[in-house]
């Protein structure tokens, strides 16, 4: 096939990656008139649980001022307002004026960052701070706990330019790669061309990818290993992996077996409906949700996806796209890997393109980890492509 159009820009730093991993807790900009900065950025799980203590019917004028450490005035001023105009707190009804947001806090007389700090620290102790499953908030319609959160920044902010059209449309770029690193999910939804849809697609593929984005093993807990790193131009992180052998790990089942927790049946597709019991995280969906016409012909291009942080080698691999075009006997479809080894799906055919290949060879020793290029010729007539995505499963070599 001649004239494919690969796409290999990369623009990410590992930089950038410890930049996104901690905007969350480090000093950024809250937005108030007097330009201060504060430790915690709005929608953080910082920020969430100041309000939560300004919020909470146990919180009193005595605890700001001597168990906080506020200036006396800056307690009066936050317990005041609470209570709104009648000067009565009735735990959010009637005209209490409940915090909303730390600019709202910031703008009570006598709070600055110094004050707002010491209520960061303060609301630690009683463990107000949202961790793990804990709900963060709900972003343009999608809801995130503080985890899926993590996650989601961490890949917005640190992914390459071609890693990042697994998940954002190509026009959303310019603008999220030059206004990046974001510190919490309220500035990565406000980027143009960002909405419900994007973020969905962001908290499923990071949650399929799990674990923490890493370079090297030093990235990680002492307990874990940084796995699947292709160190590829385009691809150039994996993701912190416990690689303790599971109870059953190892054993044979089929795909109607269970293999106990935490454990996935992988190769199934590849071996016949047979296959050995492996660790969950060896398994992800992986997508590119770009959209092209393929018209007018002829039309020969690449779509990639960007996998990482899976095990060493292949073993099942199902191909999911949504092709429709008008003449299928024009049209040829190749998979190609990580490897530069490439695989014909669809070949001048009749019939409508299926949307899924389950039985796609696999060499058994390529690389699993790193850029996987669906490819689409039409020789003629009208066709759409509405996104692809690949479900792999691994296993160690």
């Amino acid at each position: 096939m001649k004239n494919r159009l690969h796409l290999t820009r990369s623009l990410s730093t590992f930089a950038a990656l410890l930049i996104g991993l901690t905007g969350c807790v480090a000093e950024a900009p809250l937005g108030v008139d007097n330009g201060a900065l504060t430790r915690a950025a709005e929608g953080s799980p910082e920020a969430l649980a100041v309000l939560a203590l300004l919020n909470s019917d146990e919180t009193t004028k005595e605890m700001l001022d001597i168990d906080a450490g506020l200036d006396r005035r800056a307690a009066a001023g936050l317990i005041k307002h609470r209570a709104g105009l009648d000067g009565v707190f009735r735990n959010g009804a009637g005209d209490d004026d409940l915090y909303d947001d730390l600019r709202e806090v910031d703008s009570i007389a006598y709070v600055g960052p110094s004050a707002i700090g010491k209520l960061i620290d303060y609301a630690a102790s009683l463990d107000l701070t949202p961790t793990g499953d804990a709900p963060l908030g709900t972003f343009d319609g999608v809801a995130f706990t503080v985890d899926e959160g993590a996650r989601a920044l961490a890949f917005a902010n640190a992914e390459t330019v071609d890693g990042l059209l697994s998940v954002f449309a190509r026009r959303s770029l310019d603008p999220l790669v030059s206004e990046r690193p974001f510190a919490t999910l309220d500035d990565l939804a406000a980027v143009y061309w960002v909405g419900r849809a994007t973020l969905t697609r962001l908290k499923e593929h990071t949650a399929d990818a799990g674990g923490e984005i890493c370079q090297e093993r030093s990235d990680c807990p002492s307990d874990t290993y940084c796995v699947g790193n292709p160190r590829s131009p385009l691809v150039h992180h994996g993701r912190c992996r416990d690689v303790t052998p599971l109870p059953g790990q190892g054993e044979e089942c089929t795909a109607d077996s269970e293999c106990g927790a935490d454990l996935i049946c992988s190769g199934t597709v590849v071996y016949d409906g047979s296959g050995w019991c492996r660790p969950a995280w060896m398994r992800g969906t992986f997508r590119n949700d770009s959209s092209a016409d393929l018209s007018p012909a002829p039309w020969d291009t690449g779509f990639p996806i960007f996998v990482a942080g899976l095990a060493s080698v292949p073993e099942d691999i199902i191909v999911h796209l949504n092709l429709s075009h008008e003449e299928p006997q024009s049209v040829v479809v190749t998979l190609e890997d990580p490897n530069g080894v490439e695989v014909t799906l669809w070949d001048h055919e009749d019939g409508p393109i299926p949307s899924t290949f389950r039985s796609v060879p696999n060499s058994g020793d390529d690389n699993v980890n790193g850029v996987w290029t669906l490819y689409v010729q039409a020789d003629e007539g009208f066709g759409r492509l509405d996104g692809w995505s690949i479900e792999l499963s691994s296993r160690f070599d």
